[in-house]
């Protein structure tokens, strides 16, 4: 994903992070639901599955902290062929791509390629909600261009509100009063990742206090302990795993994705760092959108991997697991990347 052609340290960092953290998430979600509740096996890997999910928020507001910058003007005819067009061609690249290999290897009916193109392999979701972000792009730099910092921060609490508590509320499946109650909450700009995005802005080009960071560090490591906790406890006392007590909009992930952004900022914006780590940071941020991009195939074609990490203990072997596959996505997503006039359309 990357947005702009002056690489900066700490948004490679949070990249590298994210990405990891989302191969993670999709790794032990497996765990979740084809082992039994009671195992050990599955409460290490409901634990390392909650404090996974801060990647896409991560991603989302890295977004908006580069299209947003006060530096930046409006072009939306750039936007449209240049970011937009791109991510078009990369969804469909990648949604044949899933659709031809599962064909081959399930011999489905040949129409399946062409489901598989127009409803798009699970996590490619993340292709049309970015390019939704940048179809509005031009309309939040002008607005947090000429919005006062309170309006903004009225917006990021109405985000926080309604995006984010309700959502939690709801997954928590307490009362159905939150249900029916639902329907007065159809707010989409502050229901949605239009809310990372301009927190992504505010976070690195407003900022936060001092002391408003050692709230948000704090709340980060809570929401982390707290997610899970809620996730385990509630999904055996329900006897299904309730992700929903973690995803996007939990509270929990929101509080943890913001404190690891807010501090990745903080500790490495405009601070020097030697060449060679900052080389290598700047070479792996580049990979990452190809390792979310083929990350799946990966692990659906490397289980021999996940059975060498098996023998050690189950959140090593994880986070073992995880880091291969990050490595192996890489080196594919730089093989790609440079290949003459279409590597930049296929990731």
């Amino acid at each position: 994903m990357n947005n702009s052609g002056h690489r900066k340290l700490e948004y490679d960092i949070l990249r590298v992070i994210a990405a990891i953290s989302v191969i993670i998430m999709h790794i032990t979600v497996n765990n979740l639901y084809s082992l039994p509740l009671a195992s050990g096996t599955w409460f290490a890997s409901a634990v390392v599955n909650a404090v996974s999910h801060f990647g896409v928020p991560v991603f989302v507001m890295i977004s908006g902290a580069i299209f947003l910058d006060s530096k930046r003007e409006p072009d939306i005819k750039r936007l449209w062929l240049h970011n937009i067009l791109r991510l078009v061609i990369v969804l469909i690249v990648w949604s044949t791509f899933y659709g031809v290999t599962d064909y081959l290897e399930y011999k489905a009916e040949p129409v399946y390629i062409l489901r598989e193109i127009i409803d798009g392999r699970n996590h490619l979701w993340f292709l049309p909600m970015l390019i939704g972000l940048y179809m509005i792009q031009p309309i939040l730099l002008r607005w947090v261009k000429n919005a006062k910092e309170s309006e903004i921060r009225y917006f990021l609490l109405l985000f926080l509100l309604i995006g984010v508590l309700w959502e939690t509320l709801k997954a928590f499946e307490i009362s159905g009063v939150i249900d029916h109650l639902d329907k007065f909450r159809n707010i989409e700009m502050v229901c949605s990742y239009v809310g990372y995005f301009i927190l992504g802005y505010y976070a690195v080009h407003i900022g936060f206090s001092s002391r408003t960071r050692r709230v948000i560090y704090f709340a980060g490591i809570v929401g982390c302990v707290l997610s899970a906790v809620c996730l385990t406890v509630v999904s055996r006392i329900k006897g299904v795993p309730v992700t929903g007590l973690v995803d996007s909009f939990s509270v929990f992930t929101f509080s943890y994705a913001l404190a690891i952004f807010t501090f990745i900022v903080q500790t490495f914006k405009g601070k020097a760092c030697p060449n060679v780590l900052s080389a290598i940071f700047s070479e792996l941020g580049k990979d990452t959108f190809g390792v979310y991009l083929c990350h799946i195939a990966l692990i659906e074609r490397f289980g021999l991997l996940n059975d060498i990490c098996k023998p050690l203990p189950v959140v090593l072997g994880l986070i073992l697991y995880a880091i291969i596959l990050f490595i192996i996505g890489a080196l594919a997503s730089a093989i790609l990347r440079r290949i003459p006039f279409v590597g930049r359309y296929i990731c």
